[in-house]
């Protein structure tokens, strides 16, 4: 019995058994799912270079009642070579790609994340300017991406006492809570000034695209990675394990 094709994102590969891989897929058409590769690191045929990270592909994916489905052949449909040649986009892209992976349910359909997923490896691959824009663009994902399911950030009022924060304005983040809290509350541990403010919220907004992407100064930039940090920890319980070597890369590259 044949599968059903559908686009999909390779998001983890790992061997298993002798010849076999366990793939976990950003699909089109079935969201986040598991699917057994039998004789992958074998068959050139069915399935070449295609599991792999960094790259659009068609695969033929069935689906049964367990937790692992299977995959019986996939071709590459987009390649990014640009991120695959390069250390530093193919670490900012590991670590989008990991909160993808840690962040969705099983086997339910995002379509605005795969969308957004797709947008943001085409732009990585394309842009040009220092490694902190590329940062940029990650951290505007994963304020985004937590957006589409459902933990975006409060940056309007305060989460205690409802008090509005004024638009432009300085306000102090508490990641735990997910909001601005105001000082009559206690604040927060990370003070966003209100550049920093306005580009969390235009990641958040509907209309926002990553192609709209505006430049922050270094320090807005580390207030934007605190905060974001933090929101990631607090939804998974613990930080995205790639960030810790692109922290590196950034530090070096400067």
């Amino acid at each position: 019995m044949s599968g059903e094709f559908s686009d999909a994102l390779v998001l983890r590969a790992v061997d298993y058994r002798d010849a076999d891989r366990i793939v976990t897929l950003l699909t089109e058409s079935h969201g986040k799912v598991a699917v057994l590769a039998r004789s992958a690191r074998r068959s050139k045929k069915r399935f070449g270079g295609s599991l792999e990270p960094y790259a659009l592909i068609e695969a033929e994916v069935r689906l049964g009642r367990g937790e692992v489905g299977s995959i019986a052949k996939a071709r590459v449909k987009r390649s990014f070579p640009a991120i695959l040649s390069d250390l530093t986009r193919m670490s900012v892209a590991a670590v989008a790609l990991e909160l993808v992976r840690e962040a969705l349910p099983e086997r339910q359909p995002e379509p605005e994340v795969f969308a957004l997923s797709m947008e943001f490896l085409a732009h990585l691959a394309e842009m040009t300017g220092p490694p902190g824009a590329q940062e940029q663009l990650l951290l505007a994902f994963e304020v985004r991406c937590l957006g589409l399911l459902g933990f975006a950030p409060n940056l309007d009022t305060c989460a205690r006492c409802g008090r509005r924060a004024e638009d432009g304005q300085a306000a102090l983040f508490d990641p735990a809570a997910g909001s601005v809290i105001c000082r009559s509350c206690g604040g927060g541990p990370i003070k966003l000034s209100g550049e920093t403010r306005r580009a969390m919220a235009r990641a958040i907004s509907p209309e926002w695209s990553v192609a709209g992407l505006q430049p922050l100064a270094d320090a807005n930039r580390g207030q934007l990675r605190r905060a974001i940090s933090g929101l990631v920890e607090d939804t998974l319980g613990r930080p995205l394990r790639a960030s810790g070597s692109l922290a590196q890369i950034l530090e070096i590259t400067g």
